[in-house]
Formats: structure tokens, C-alpha cells, sequence
């Protein structure tokens, strides 16, 4: 059976309403006394009800984590920064996937809300509407390049159309001509902007590609090895000889499909990716991507997610925390801009011997 503060009174010899103050490390307690509960608490094995604690408090110390695919080392990468955070603050987090469904998403938002999670974290499947987020009345923090802050719900985003201009331009620098999107999926706010960036350098460079080199598909390697090949299918005269890619997985997935149509990586068709994942620098890759910073982006989430809580009367700041929190650390309302890695797929150098 499990020790209840009522047992630990009984030993101790304190009253109930002590012994709850000193477990719970109220003000007004004097040392000693805290030091001898605490002592006979452990000595009995004591845990405290977190539920119980949370009916008191109207505090669960539970975030609540929506991404749309964990299996994507995007996502992953982002749940591990986020997780560290957390767990620095001592909060719990619940994750949840949409599997880039709406639908899904929309279930997942309203079982973290019945959970009575503090607050929510949330990585869209498709642009989101503030005003429908704003009515489950709980501080959300959404990880997009949306600019539509409203009552309890604000965004932390990438600059995703900037990152599309760079990555292109720099398929044109490299001598390569007629460059192709590979997106992903067809809602994925940041594919749109990547997309945007792609067609603001075409336009700029004055190049009037086909309809066909535009496409969305899955996240996946396998999406982007069977657009490519499609693509390839082309007369050479006519196909890319360039891919920009949505993710890293479409940009591998290219890879696979060029090399098995007997042609160079680099040398002969260029390829640029996105995420900037672990293995992307590996030797046998060595892929030329956007890399997004993905430790900063979770840690302005965060900050902002904290600051929601703070000014939603769930939790009392520290004059030093309001101090860090409103300093550099806290820049949520600028986007963060990715960086171009260039390596090996996009080396038009590297000729056959």
C-alpha cells in the first residue's frame, strides 16, 4: 500500500498540514523540521501523487510534442533537442505523430488538450489557422515560417523561401542549368516556401523550365528516387540536370536514380538537399544541403512555450529568468536562416577519368 502523508505525520509526530507544507517545500518551514520529514519520508518509502499535485496546483509539468514522422531524422533530431530542454526543466513531454494527416493532427491536439498538458508544441502538417488553435485556451507554440501570432498561440520558424534561393543559386554558380524541385508533401508549408525560393531564382536567371520539374510527393527516399527516375526518363536534351531537393531522404533518393542511369552524381547532374541530417556528410554521400538549425529552433520554442506559460499565470518567473528570456535568447519573432553546406553532389568537377 502506498505511504500517504497522513503515515508520515503519524510517525513523525508533525501535523498533516506540516508535513504537507514540508514535502511540497512551502515557505515557513523551519530547516530542522524539513530535514526530519524529509528523512522519515524517504526512510518510508514515499512518492508522491503527481495527480493529486496537479489538482492543487492546475499544473501538470507535461508538454505536449506533435511532429508529423519520427522516423524521419529530421524530426527525431528535433524531439532529442526538445527532450533536453525538457527535461532540464523538469517537465514530462508527450509526443504524438500525424503522419502528415490533418485529420489525425486535429485528434492528436485534442488529446494532449484532455491530458491537460501545460502547453503544446507543434510541428504542422499543413498551414495552420491561429484563430482555430487559439480556442483550445492553452499556450502553443507552432515550429513554421507563419507570421499570424495570436493569443495563446505563437510561431517559431525557418526561413524556408531564403533557404530555396540559396540552395537554387547555387545550382545556377555551379554552371548547372536546368535545375528541378523535388517537394514533398503538397500541404508542407515549408516545401511551398522551399518551392518559392526555387521559382523566384529561376525567374530571376530568366530560365523558363516545364511544368513536370516541379513536383510533391512524400518526405522519403523512395518518393524522390521515383520522381527522379521520371525525370531522367526525359530526352537528355530536355531533363534536369539539376535536382533541388525538399528533405535530404528525396535528395538520396535522386542519388539512387541518377547513379542507376549510368550517370555522375555532381559531375553530371547536380543535387542539393535539405535538413543537413547526421549521415548526409558521410563519404559515401557527401550531399550538398541546406542545414537547419535545429538545436536554436527548439531552444526558441521552448523560451517562447515558457514565457506563454509564465503570462498564462502558470508559472512564476525569476527576475534572472524574465531578464534571459526577453535577451538574445528570446528572438521567436524573427526567422532562423539555413545554411548552405556544399560538398560533393553539387561539384560539376568531378569528371570521369
Amino acid at each position: 500500500m502506498a505511504v500517504t502523508i497522513k503515515d508520515i505525520a503519524k510517525r513523525s509526530g508533525y501535523s498533516f498540514a506540516t508535513v504537507s507544507r514540508a514535502l511540497n517545500d512551502r515557505y515557513g518551514i523551519d530547516p530542522k523540521t524539513l530535514k526530519k520529514i524529509k528523512a522519515v519520508a524517504e526512510e518510508m518509502g514515499y512518492r508522491p501523487n503527481q495527480i493529486a499535485k496537479s489538482l492543487v496546483s492546475r499544473k501538470t509539468k507535461t508538454i505536449g510534442l506533435i511532429v508529423p514522422d519520427l522516423a524521419n531524422p529530421f524530426f527525431s533530431t528535433l524531439l532529442f533537442h526538445i527532450k533536453s530542454l525538457a527535461d532540464a526543466a523538469d517537465y514530462s513531454l508527450l509526443i504524438c505523430m500525424s503522419a502528415w494527416d490533418p485529420a489525425k493532427e486535429e485528434h492528436e491536439l485534442k488529446l494532449l488538450f484532455e491530458r491537460r498538458c501545460d502547453g503544446i508544441l507543434l510541428y504542422p502538417s499543413d498551414p495552420i489557422d491561429a484563430k482555430a488553435l487559439d480556442l483550445y485556451k492553452i499556450p502553443i507554440c507552432v515550429f513554421t515560417d507563419q507570421e499570424d501570432d495570436r493569443g495563446q498561440v505563437f510561431f517559431v520558424g525557418i526561413d524556408n523561401e531564403y533557404g530555396g534561393e540559396i540552395a537554387t543559386q547555387h545550382l545556377f554558380d555551379q554552371g548547372y542549368k536546368r535545375p528541378a524541385f523535388l517537394g514533398g508533401n503538397q500541404h508542407s508549408a515549408s516545401s511551398i516556401a522551399r518551392c518559392r525560393g526555387y521559382e523566384n531564382i529561376c525567374n530571376k536567371q530568366k530560365v523558363n523550365l516545364p511544368e513536370a520539374f516541379i513536383s510533391t510527393g512524400a518526405f522519403t527516399i523512395d518518393s524522390g528516387y521515383d520522381r527522379a527516375r521520371t525525370l531522367l526518363a526525359m530526352e537528355p536534351d530536355i531533363r534536369p540536370d539539376a535536382f533541388f531537393c525538399a528533405n535530404d531522404l528525396i535528395a538520396m533518393g535522386a542519388m539512387e536514380a541518377v547513379t542507376l542511369d549510368g550517370l555522375r552524381v555532381g559531375a553530371d547532374i547536380g543535387i542539393v538537399g535539405v535538413d543537413n541530417v547526421i549521415y548526409a556528410g558521410l563519404p559515401q554521400i557527401r550531399l550538398t544541403t541546406m542545414d537547419i538549425p535545429l538545436a536554436e529552433l527548439a531552444k526558441r520554442g521552448w523560451l517562447e512555450l515558457m514565457d506563454l506559460l509564465a503570462e498564462n499565470g502558470d508559472k512564476k518567473e525569476t527576475s534572472d529568468e524574465k531578464k534571459a528570456s526577453s535577451s538574445e535568447e528570446k528572438q521567436a519573432n524573427s526567422l532562423l536562416e539555413p545554411t548552405l553546406v556544399i560538398r560533393e553532389t553539387t561539384d560539376k568537377s568531378r569528371r570521369k577519368k
